[in-house]
């Protein structure tokens, strides 16, 4: 079940990275994080990922997770700190992390 788990999860990411914008993936990816990858239990609120490896993780420029970020901080979802990001608002997380599919 964990083997199966683990694949959907990687299918997942070649769907989105191929399919969705730069924003919703970063959303997305935070709330998996903080979710623990699917552990049960409650959302982490701080997450400690430098941007650059958050980056690195969704094949993207740091520049644009920067600017993706930011751009969650004005909304009122995240507060951003050195190497850190919190989790003020999961639920305009998630909104973010929505997109139409055609």
């Amino acid at each position: 079940m964990l083997l199966a788990h683990k694949l959907r999860l990687a299918f997942e990411a070649i769907e989105e990275a191929a399919l969705l914008p730069a924003a919703p993936r970063v959303a997305r990816r935070l709330l998996l994080m903080a979710g623990g990858y699917g552990e049960p239990g409650a959302l982490r609120n701080v997450l400690k990922v430098p941007q650059e490896d958050l980056a690195m993780m969704l094949a993207l420029s740091r520049q644009t997770i920067n600017q993706v970020l930011k751009h969650f901080e004005t909304q009122g979802a995240l507060k951003l700190r050195y190497a850190e990001i919190e989790i003020v608002d999961a639920d305009k997380l998630r909104e973010q992390s929505l997109v139409e599919r055609i």
